[in-house]
């Protein structure tokens, strides 16, 4: 919705609510949006994938890399050490799991990525080179290694909930 409202873009009704569509379809909520052109539509429709990973990229790496560097940072910490973490990784399950787009936002990205491809390819033809300092290729290395242990961590915690619900669901079904 601020992507929406940054870009010029009105909206209309939102939800934050759940909502069972059908068996295996859940749509985790909604902002109508006015028709727009192909580009902002398409921002906007990506805006949650790029903010939750802004968000899973900030935790991991403001405060889940250090305890990995230096494990005995979890040694004698007190309760409100253990409660901030499990709650940030809440936060991670939560912002993974919710950050999607869904097809209707997806629908006028064709354009925009024709358009990126024509372009890089009329650079490349043209012989058009890109040159990074290592001061760059640093930073893209550290937000690459970040984003993939948040992903990561977001993958166990998610197995951690499939296998306790499965557990849980075969112990009920008995």
């Amino acid at each position: 919705m601020i992507i929406a409202e940054v870009l010029g873009v009105r909206t209309g009704d939102f939800s934050f609510i759940p909502e069972i569509i059908d068996e295996d379809r859940i749509k985790a909520g909604s902002l109508k949006i006015a028709k727009t052109d192909p580009i902002r539509q398409t921002l906007v429709g990506l805006a949650p994938v790029f903010i939750g990973l802004i968000i899973i990229f900030s935790i991991t790496n403001f405060f889940f890399k250090a305890i990995i560097q230096q494990p005995a940072l979890l040694l004698n910490q007190d309760f409100k050490f253990y409660f901030a973490k499990a709650l940030l990784l809440y936060l991670i399950f939560i912002v993974s799991n919710t950050m999607f787009s869904s097809k209707k936002d997806l629908e006028s990205a064709l354009f925009p990525l024709v358009f990126l491809l024509i372009i890089a390819l009329a650079f490349w033809l043209g012989g058009f080179k890109f040159n990074l300092s290592f001061k760059i290729i640093g930073l893209f290395d550290n937000l690459i290694k970040s984003l993939s242990l948040g992903l990561g961590i977001t993958v166990l915690i998610d197995l951690l909930v499939l296998g306790l619900t499965k557990l849980l669901n075969s112990v009920i079904i008995r």
